[in-house]
């Protein structure tokens, strides 16, 4: 029954007609129906697995002669022929029921009478393997699917087209490829061959960076070389004017005999009077400072040595001194 008529009518038929004893609800054949009626229709406009996935859900729900015998025929027109056999099986070994219609009782004939013609066209092939090491256990495998290792030099059966044979041991690896039509018969042999190991990628650890190790703390001398330098210009100084104080008492020594002077001598002996202030001072103060420097010196605590160092000299000019420098 190959036309869509005849398909609906048998399957709406067989449905109608099947007994509660099948558990099925009216929605589940109502269901059925429809998925049998697509497939049919899609069928025939030659969209053959548009139609085999609609009959499997048939048969997926109703399980019954007349729907698998649509299933085993579209899978023939795909060219399944091995997988339309085993359909066909599950059909001619279900138990038949005292109470199930005809239609059912037919479908079973028609399907023996489909395997018979299918099993002189599906093709086989005897795979050989060789080179294997002695004791290696051999895996196989037919398009990437596995196989038991027991058919190997026995003829196994596989639809017409190409078929990728692949056969390893734990060291070694064959491949075979091969094109079968539908009723061939033929031998592929694989000879196995060492496989080189690929050498393992040891991946070198990687190194923490270390941080630099920190500048040797040393002692700064900016504030040390800053009171040296103010001390030392102050004792100049100091001495300068001290100096200078002892030639002017000197000279006003012969002008002012016992140390009395007449009034034309008044503002060299007010200069006098200040040079001796002045020295005075600036000695006690370069003293200080001085000393400062070297407590500085002797308490402070290392530091971090900068990228500069700091520089400091006095200078002394004409009535004025001071300090120069970079920091």
């Amino acid at each position: 029954m190959g036309s869509r008529f005849g398909a609906i009518a048998l399957t709406i038929g067989c449905l109608a007609a099947s007994a509660p004893a099948w558990g099925q609800s009216a929605s589940d054949k109502e269901t059925a129906r429809s998925l049998m009626d697509q497939g049919d229709d899609l069928r025939s406009k030659g969209d053959l697995k548009g139609a085999l996935a609609r009959f499997q859900a048939a048969n997926e729900i109703m399980h019954v002669p007349t729907t698998a015998l649509e299933v085993a025929r579209t899978q023939v027109a795909l060219g399944l022929l091995v997988e339309a056999r085993d359909t066909l099986a599950q059909i001619m070994t279900s138990a038949p029921s005292p109470r199930e219609p005809a239609q059912f009782r037919e479908a079973r004939t028609q399907a023996q009478t489909l395997d018979a013609s299918l099993e002189p066209r599906v093709p086989t092939v005897t795979v050989t393997v060789s080179g294997a090491k002695e004791g290696a256990p051999v895996s196989l495998s037919v398009d990437g699917v596995a196989v038991p290792s027991a058919v190997i030099g026995l003829p196994r059966r596989l639809n017409a087209g190409h078929h990728v044979m692949i056969a390893t041991t734990s060291t070694q690896e064959g491949r075979a490829e091969v094109d079968v039509a539908e009723g061939d018969k033929k031998e592929v042999p694989i000879a196995l061959a060492t496989v080189a190991k690929p050498t393992p990628i040891v991946e070198k650890p990687i190194e923490e960076e270390k941080p630099p190790p920190p500048p040797e703390p040393h002692r700064s001398l900016v504030v040390p070389i800053v009171l040296f330098s103010i001390g030392g210009a102050s004792l100049v100084a100091g001495g300068i004017t001290g100096a200078m104080e002892l030639a002017q008492q000197s000279s006003l020594s012969t002008s002012c005999p016992n140390k009395v002077c007449p009034p034309s001598q008044y503002g060299a002996l007010d200069s006098t009077n200040t040079l001796a202030t002045i020295s005075t001072v600036t000695l006690i103060a370069g003293g200080a400072f001085v000393a400062a420097g070297v407590i500085t010196l002797l308490v402070m605590k290392p530091s971090a040595p900068t990228a500069a160092q700091a520089h400091v000299e006095p200078w002394i000019g004409l009535g004025s001194l001071g300090l120069r420098g970079t920091f």
